[in-house]
């Protein structure tokens, strides 16, 4: 796992973006052998959607048919599943988020500011999900303005300050 840090603007989105490959780089290359996957903490899905829909719907199309209730289970969103997102808490979008994460397993997963809204327990919860998605093979990385919980596990910690890239 990769934690990225900087200032407001100077990139870490940009970045994620790139490597998930929402963007294309003006040089250089990107490669993937499998399903890269960019998720904004507690956004991206349909605020209409139950999570439990959210979550199958998103692993039904990369062929993970079944993976949304283990993966509800290890968020501890199960009891949720049949909420519509838009009714749920900050930190609750968040968790759905991460379950959507854990369904796909995707060979790539880029987390914009996932700790933002998290409580002490919400981040235990993410830090548990990395783990397990690094345990499936998936290379993480995660932008974050409090990388405090999860430098300690962290493989790499990437710097970003005026648009350049440091490994710390």
């Amino acid at each position: 796992m990769s934690v990225v840090t900087g200032e407001n603007g100077s990139g870490k989105t940009t970045l994620l973006r790139l490597a998930a490959g929402l963007l294309q780089s003006t040089t250089g290359t990107r490669t993937c052998s499998g399903t890269a996957l960019y998720l904004r903490a507690g956004g991206g899905l349909r605020s209409a959607q139950t999570v439990g829909d959210a979550v199958a719907t998103t692993a039904a199309l990369v062929g993970r048919r079944g993976a949304s209730g283990p993966a509800l289970a290890l968020l501890g969103i199960a009891a949720h599943a049949d909420r519509r997102l838009g009714t749920l808490s900050a930190g609750e979008r968040v968790r759905a988020t991460l379950a959507v994460a854990a369904a796909v397993e995707p060979t790539v997963l880029c987390l914009d500011e996932p700790t933002g809204v998290l409580d002490e327990r919400g981040v235990d919860l993410l830090v548990t999900v990395l783990g397990y998605l690094r345990s499936a093979g998936t290379a993480v990385l995660v932008a974050t303005h409090q990388p405090a919980a999860l430098l300690p596990l962290a493989d790499a910690h990437l710097r970003l300050a005026g648009g350049r890239l440091e490994v710390v």
